[in-house]
């Protein structure tokens, strides 16, 4: 086993019981791995993943701090996605020629990506993910789901093995960036759109679309590239795919405004899929039950993927009329004397909110949001703030002020200390058919990640009294 006896440093232990760290590290130690765990946490602010680990008696830990000589002297580094490509640690690794890799190399390592569909994107992502996942379910009854949507896939990679089943996976950019390690991409690589994000931890735009295009870089013949016609960005990529890539691999393109000459696209409200020139109805598009119009583009994106990967037509039209979306993303709670409440937690960018904000009639809208940005430009968030909402709620956050600027003197917002309170005054104001909204676009102080904030915020939700 290649693991065995490695002197492997783990970087970032992570806060998710099945998330990326944790799994890492369970991985490699039951492979029986030289294992040391670096975090700049402490050992309070991992307790329950620590707690998981304490059957590997042999696991060394540095917590609270990194030591630079642990990063010079491993013959593996494997880290935590959280942990940024550019972190200055990471660097004395590169220059010793050590390899770098994350939960989801690893898994390549192990699996291979002859039966992965793996999905990235600014948004959208995480429902294209699911609903490739339900397709693929209706032909493949053992197909896997994880990544960044919440499991790591070493948790599943024995059943995966067993099965030989189809593994679909959502990836992040960070968890993209380590490909050139192993030089392999997923058989399906699906972009859903690129927008300016984690611009505090890029230096530029430049440096994270270049780890996003590493989820086709290594695709060989017989592979297949799903990419956005609509987004500027991606369809320039996508025609250069087209040019550039190797021989054999499609490339497939999803419109809600054009006919592709291979892909999916809306005609004549119907789902269409367009192969050799030949177009092929879907489904309709009232079949579907999410909410949208950027909804209506993930879909098209998880058609073209599916069919990339050999799933059939009408084993798709069944998951789009049965798919009812995915926890944390406009993600309906309950409705209490005609207010509906969504949550829609995991918006933590500009473009996101936006798309929610698009879901629901004008000045319907009671919005929770606030906090800290990526680096992305809050403009054009702020504006459909002003136009769409009736009132806003802001939770903690340090461009809370810059925020209320845009917003201007006459929208009516109120400042919170937590997300109870942000609830309770937005019951408050609600009258029949409003929505409220739990949609940041972006992050909160005191750091929680998304899915506990979801989970507390459905937790609030529920226990109103009717």
């Amino acid at each position: 086993m290649i693991f065995q006896n490695k002197k492997i440093l783990l970087v970032g232990l992570g806060g998710f019981k099945k998330g990326s760290g944790v799994s890492a590290a369970e991985f490699l130690a039951s492979r029986g791995a030289n294992l040391t765990i670096t975090d700049l946490k402490k050992e309070r602010e991992l307790a329950t993943n620590l707690a998981v680990l304490k059957k590997y008696k042999d696991i060394k830990y540095i917590l609270g701090e990194h030591h630079e000589s642990n990063f010079a002297q491993a013959e593996w580094v494997v880290r935590n996605p959280d942990v940024p490509p550019s972190s200055p640690f990471l660097t004395i690794a590169r220059q010793k020629n050590i390899p770098i890799d994350n939960d989801i190399t690893l898994f390549f390592r192990e699996y291979g990506v002859e039966r992965v569909i793996g999905v990235t994107g600014t948004r959208g992502k995480s429902t294209t993910t699911a609903l490739i996942h339900a397709m693929a379910q209706q032909q493949f009854k053992q197909a896997k789901l994880g990544g960044n949507i919440g499991e790591s896939p070493l948790r599943f990679l024995a059943a995966a093995q067993k099965h030989q089943a189809p593994v679909v996976l959502e990836l992040s950019n960070f968890q993209l960036s380590d490909l050139d390690t192993i030089k392999m991409s997923p058989h399906v690589a699906v972009w859903t759109n690129l927008y300016p994000d984690h611009l505090n931890k890029y230096p530029s735009m430049k440096e994270y679309q270049a780890d996003k295009m590493k989820i086709f870089k290594y695709q060989k013949a017989g592979d297949a590239a799903v990419i956005n016609w609509d987004n500027e960005i991606t369809k320039k990529i996508g025609q250069q795919l087209q040019k550039r890539g190797p021989a054999g691999r499609k490339v497939l393109f999803f419109s809600l405004k054009k006919k592709p000459h291979d892909g999916a696209y809306l005609k004549n409200g119907w789902f269409v899929m367009v192969e050799d020139k030949k177009e092929i109805k879907v489904c309709p598009i009232t079949a579907t039950k999410l909410l949208g119009e950027h909804n209506l583009s993930n879909t098209l994106a998880a058609i073209c993927a599916s069919r990339g990967y050999g799933v059939s037509l009408p084993a798709i039209a069944k998951a789009i009329k049965t798919f009812a979306g995915v926890p944390n993303r406009l993600e309906f709670i309950r409705e209490i004397r005609g207010v509906k409440f969504y949550n829609d937690c995991t918006a933590t960018s500009p473009q996101a909110t936006i798309a929610a904000l698009q879901s629901f009639p004008a000045k319907k809208i009671i919005l929770i949001t606030g906090g800290n940005s990526k680096g992305s430009p809050l403009g054009e968030m702020a504006k459909l703030i002003k136009n769409k909402t009736k009132i806003v709620i802001l939770m903690p956050g340090k461009v809370n002020e810059e925020l209320k600027k845009m917003l201007g003197k006459n929208k009516e917002i109120y400042e919170v200390e937590n997300l109870k309170l942000a609830a309770q005054t937005a019951w408050g104001f609600a009258e029949k058919g409003d929505v409220v909204l739990l949609s940041p676009g972006l992050t909160w102080l005191p750091r929680q990640n998304e899915f506990a904030r979801g989970e507390e915020f459905k937790k609030i939700i529920k226990k109103i009294r009717e």
